[in-house]
């Protein structure tokens, strides 16, 4: 409908979805990381416990109920965050990024669920014989704990990261902020098929670029992984 190319409109809001996403899962791994390790290892139980189930309530919330709940309290209520209408892709600055960047990643479905799979996985592995004998000597089992924890944890990452793409067009289309979901809102609206067309193409090589990603980290770490895949 611009009359530009395809490439053109969607570099800008592709670069926002990117941050966007990888900023959000940022923060997902942050607060799921501790919060998982700290119920696997039983240490101050009351904590992990109220921080675990905080975290499950949040995760079952619809996204755009927070979204909006978040655009009342910080923006309207307290002034802490600018409102996006009206900014172009290629204008966003980074404080428009915050807000949607952690109500993404504490709301996007994943967060418990990563909680509950580190907390399996770590507690499988803090039982086995040799962390026990080396607990026993007083070594630092910590980084064979990151080392046999990171595969099943980067499996399931990778399987929620392509729903958290989905996630980041519903908080684009809530925060008007002009990313690739916002952009694919405007474009059906308008009934403009190539950009249509070109988004769904750039969001099949971002699954497969991000499946190719995690199975590369997972051999780097773990050499065994190829050898279960061959």
């Amino acid at each position: 409908i611009s009359g530009l190319s395809v490439a053109h409109e969607l570099a800008a809001p592709l670069k926002n979805t990117l941050v966007l996403t990888m900023g959000s899962l940022c923060v997902t791994l942050g607060i799921a990381v501790p919060i998982g390790v700290l119920s696997a290892t039983h240490r101050h139980p009351l904590l992990s416990r109220i921080a675990s189930q905080g975290a499950y309530l949040i995760s079952a919330a619809p996204l755009y109920w927070l979204g909006y709940f978040a655009i009342y309290f910080f923006t309207v209520k307290l002034g802490w965050f600018p409102l996006l209408t009206g900014v172009e892709p290629a204008q966003v600055r980074w404080v428009y990024f915050i807000l949607p960047i952690f109500l993404l990643g504490i709301g996007n479905g994943a967060l418990g669920e990563i909680i509950r799979h580190i907390r399996e996985e770590v507690s499988t592995i803090l039982q086995q014989e040799y962390i026990q004998a080396a607990l026993a000597r007083g070594v630092n089992i910590w980084k064979h704990l990151a080392k046999n924890a990171l595969v099943p944890v980067m499996g399931i990452m990778t399987a929620r990261l392509t729903l958290l793409l989905g996630g980041a067009a519903v908080v684009e289309y809530v925060f008007s902020f002009p990313g690739i979901g916002y952009k694919a809102f405007t474009a059906a609206d308008e009934q403009d098929y190539p950009i249509v067309l070109g988004i769904t193409v750039l969001l099949v090589i971002c699954v497969r670029l991000i499946k190719i990603a995690s199975d590369l980290i997972c051999g780097i770490v773990d050499p065994r992984f190829f050898q279960r895949g061959l």
